[in-house]
């Protein structure tokens, strides 16, 4: 379940995207920034990254230290660091 925190972070992220798909001049400067995401190089990475976030998850598991109810911090955990990590 969703905290108010996690609400409002989804309402903000929904106005901040209508923002950007409602100008001309920022929907041609998020779509070139979308096609540098989808690039074969920076595909593969988050590919990898995900390979690397799941393979550490099934062995915590497989111990008893992951749980399923991990699952939206392990999300948040994976998107703001790989993130930092990946814009270095």
């Amino acid at each position: 379940m969703l905290n108010n925190r996690e609400v409002s972070y989804i309402i903000w992220g929904v106005v901040f995207i209508i923002y950007l798909l409602t100008n001309s001049q920022n929907r041609k400067a998020t779509k070139g920034f979308l096609c540098t995401l989808c690039h074969i190089k920076i595909m593969l990475i988050y590919v990898l990254l995900c390979f690397y976030t799941i393979s550490i998850i099934l062995l915590l598991a497989r111990y008893g230290i992951w749980s399923y109810y991990l699952i939206k911090d392990t999300i948040i955990v994976f998107t703001t660091s790989y993130y930092s990590i990946f814009c270095e």
